[in-house]
């Protein structure tokens, strides 16, 4: 089992994100098996390496985030003409679709399992993108895309305190030269910052997820529905498309004790490909139509999240 924390800034555009258990939950009240049998045939979807480690090895003093184990993997697909017919919220107009957003976190075949009672792992993902487009690269790397140093800062500040396996994950403290990267970090009061470097509400826990049944050993920690439109909206399809999630992930090992032994930081830029669809169609809205409001971003609490790597 895997303990992977999620901390989902929201904004007020209506779109709808979840994170955690990803089985008992969809975007917009979609049931889960809708969402996930519609995650099975994505427009489009990009799947690149991350940092990852051994979390099958036990609690100890060692330094088990010094050296990473290859074949860890961040998938990122964007799903087109959802339907909403079986939404359970009365507010959504079941004859509308929506076009989503996943992201599943796959651990590779030579780590045999986790142990939650020596290690952590936290995700925090920027729901409203990036303020300004830059080309992604092929294996998710934020090089080119934010600043050398901005990357380096949210990696280190993402690392784990002294608090240790009870204290939950680490509030993020986004440094001023970064928060000119990301759309939403202004505002005032409480859900939405007075200044870039405040930092981010506490965590709670949440139900775990069980991936027994998959054969990829993938784990669905995040999606997002854009706002409901008719069937065939390709402004909204190239929106989602386009859209580059930085997501940044911390792992934590604990002593015996269960003190933080070591802790490493690891930042990606996620982006699809353009889909036939978006690629070959010129004549859909300006996709800043779909970033209105992001100015007046706030932040959803950190959510706790145990997922299983079966």
């Amino acid at each position: 089992m895997c303990y992977l924390t999620l901390l989902v800034p929201a904004y007020a555009f209506a779109q709808s994100f979840v994170g955690g258990d990803l089985s008992a939950q969809a975007p917009y009240g979609l049931p889960a098996q809708d969402f996930a049998f519609a995650a099975t045939t994505p427009t489009s979807n990009n799947t690149f390496p991350i940092t990852g480690y051994n979390t099958s090895l036990p609690a100890g003093a060692n330094d088990a985030t010094e050296t990473d184990v290859g074949g860890w993997s961040l998938n990122i697909r964007v799903l087109a003409n959802v339907p909403l017919a079986n939404s359970s919220s009365p507010a959504i107009n079941k004859a509308l679709y929506m076009d989503a957003t996943a992201m599943t976190i796959t651990p590779p075949a030579g780590v045999g399992g986790f142990n939650s009672s020596s290690w952590r792992v936290c995700a925090i993902v920027f729901t409203g993108g990036l303020r300004a487009g830059g080309a992604t690269h092929a294996d998710g790397s934020c090089t080119g895309v934010l600043a050398e140093d901005c990357i380096n800062q949210l990696q280190a500040n993402s690392l784990a305190n002294k608090a240790g396996r009870t204290g939950g994950c680490r509030d993020l403290d986004v440094p001023t030269n970064c928060g000119v990267h990301f759309n939403g970090l202004t505002g005032t009061g409480y859900g939405e910052f007075a200044s870039v470097v405040d930092l981010l509400p506490p965590s709670q826990e949440i139900t775990p997820i069980g991936n027994g049944s998959l054969t990829d050993r993938g784990s669905m920690f995040f999606a997002s529905g854009f706002e409901p439109a008719h069937r065939g909206n390709i402004s909204a399809l190239a929106a989602a498309e386009r859209r580059v999630w930085p997501v940044l992930m911390t792992w934590t090992h604990f002593d015996e004790a269960g003190a933080v032994a070591d802790s490493a930081g690891w930042l990606s830029c996620a982006k699809t490909n353009d889909s036939k669809e978006v690629a070959e169609t010129a004549s859909f809205a300006p996709v800043s139509r779909v970033l209105v409001g992001l100015e007046r971003m706030g932040w959803m609490v950190l959510l706790w999240v145990s997922i299983m790597f079966s």
